[in-house]
């Protein structure tokens, strides 16, 4: 997430790939991700922000970016992933579960 966002973390949301239907034109990017699969991110090709990606990890998903979403009321996330490579000064409450890595 900090290559694809810049940032020292992202919020997303998951869904079954038969419950996302993407409207207009995106391009994509793949890479290496970690433990050697791959990423691809689908971006606007006019604006170049990142609408959503797919896993090699998990290749029944789709991981979007709540950013997309023109709403201010989601949800508080239920885990934190990638906990081994957040910043020191980053807390997160008690009651989210916290995932080292993704496997």
């Amino acid at each position: 997430c900090q290559k694809r966002t810049g940032s020292d973390y992202s919020n997303n949301v998951y869904f079954l790939h038969e419950h996302v239907k993407i409207y207009g034109k995106v391009n994509g990017h793949t890479r290496s991700a970690q433990e050697e699969r791959t990423l691809t991110n689908f971006f606007c090709p006019k604006c170049g922000m990142t609408i959503y990606w797919a896993m090699e990890l998990d290749p029944k998903t789709t991981g979007v970016a709540v950013a997309v979403f023109d709403v201010d009321d989601f949800k508080t996330p239920k885990a934190s992933i990638w906990e081994k490579y957040k910043r020191p000064w980053i807390n997160f409450d008690s009651s989210i579960i916290k995932i080292q890595n993704q496997t």
